[in-house]
């Protein structure tokens, strides 16, 4: 179990502890699927709230990395919104959908259930929770090495405004927006979120006479959610959201080797050596650096000893992934005299195809 103390870890409640003028704020968590103190929950987790997610500037839970212990987030390659997760060790990194994850990502309480999408987008994010260690019991058999439980935020009631831009070099323009409507009072609320991130990326293709943008950044979400509480005792959510996904693919960087290429051992020695030859080492580093993974971090790979411009890439083209993703929630909770009894009904769909020359 981790307990940080930095307010900004913190999710805001009602209940708060006075002593001697300090005030210290409740970790609330769903790590066992029901809201409770983080303090009474025996379960390794780690809780990011919505002020630290504003805070990191985050745009998918990739760059969370580091906020949790024993936990490595990262994206892929090809897809940039598959998510490469490592949890005390266990790991999952394949796009194909025969496939099942070991790391599970749920979002308002659904299950993901492929490693295409895991990586969502952020916005309008109530709070994550990194769990980790098997949560087989509670979330299901993908859970082995842990589980990311991501809350989107609901509707409050209150008539609220919410806008964010950010603007960077290469053409980076990230757009956020939120609005909170009462529509009956007491009984009616509902929360519209819009996300647009858009950037020409830090990676030049220079295969072509004119060189273009690798990396880019191409991505449009829309999430509408309605709360109706037609009693004290009850409380009804349904969420529904889409996101459209056309970025380009990561930019592959060579790395320096020093080793030279390896052969079939079906080839002989002598063909072997010209092959060898007829190849530069610093393109059979090539090879290496697919074996290190793809994505980001091969830019990272000794690049300083390598000669070779971290930020170029090479492909036969450009490259554009595309992913659609829908996805529908109706979450019923009602408060009885025994206990609280709770539904949680999710449908989602993913479509996804190879990334495709633009």
């Amino acid at each position: 179990m981790s307990v940080v103390a930095a307010p900004s870890l913190a999710q805001e409640t009602a209940r708060a502890t006075e002593t001697e003028g300090a005030q210290l704020e409740e970790i609330i968590v769903q790590a066992r699927r029901r809201a409770e103190s983080i303090q009474d929950t025996p379960v390794a987790v780690s809780a990011i709230n919505r002020a630290m997610l504003e805070q990191r500037f985050a745009n998918t839970l990739a760059d969370l990395q580091g906020v949790a212990p024993n936990v490595v987030l990262d994206a892929g390659g090809a897809f940039g919104q598959a998510a490469y997760f490592a949890i005390r060790g266990i790991s999952y990194q394949d796009v194909e959908s025969s496939f099942d994850p070991a790391i599970g990502v749920t979002i308002d309480g659904v299950f993901i259930g492929r490693n295409i999408g895991s990586l969502t987008d952020f916005f309008d994010i109530e709070q994550v929770e990194i769990l980790r260690g098997p949560q087989g019991t509670l979330f299901g058999r993908n859970t082995i090495g842990g589980t990311i439980n991501v809350r989107t935020a609901r509707p409050s009631g209150l008539e609220a405004y919410k806008a964010i831009v950010t603007y960077g070099n290469e053409g980076t323009l990230n757009l956020r927006a939120s609005a909170d409507l009462p529509l009956i009072d007491g009984k009616l609320a509902a929360r519209i979120s819009a996300l647009s991130l858009s950037s020409d990326g830090f990676w030049r293709n220079e295969f072509t006479p004119q060189p273009t943008d690798a990396s880019f950044t191409d991505v449009t979400a829309v999430r509408a959610s309605l709360r109706y509480t037609p009693t004290a005792d009850w409380t009804i959510d349904l969420i529904v959201d889409h996101t459209s996904d056309r970025s380009g693919t990561q930019g592959f960087i060579p790395a320096h080797s020093t080793t030279p290429l390896s052969c079939s051992p079906a080839l002989s020695a002598a063909d072997c050596a010209i092959a060898q030859q007829a190849i530069p080492q610093a393109q059979q580093s090539v090879f290496a650096a697919l074996a290190l993974g793809a994505g980001v971090p091969i830019a990272e790979v000794d690049r300083f000893t390598s000669g070779l411009n971290p930020y170029v890439t090479k492909p036969d083209g450009q490259f554009r992934q595309n992913i659609e993703s829908s996805g529908a929630v109706l979450d019923v909770t009602w408060d009885t005299d025994i206990g609280t009894l709770r539904s949680i009904t999710g449908w989602r769909m993913k479509s996804k195809r190879p990334p495709a020359v633009c």
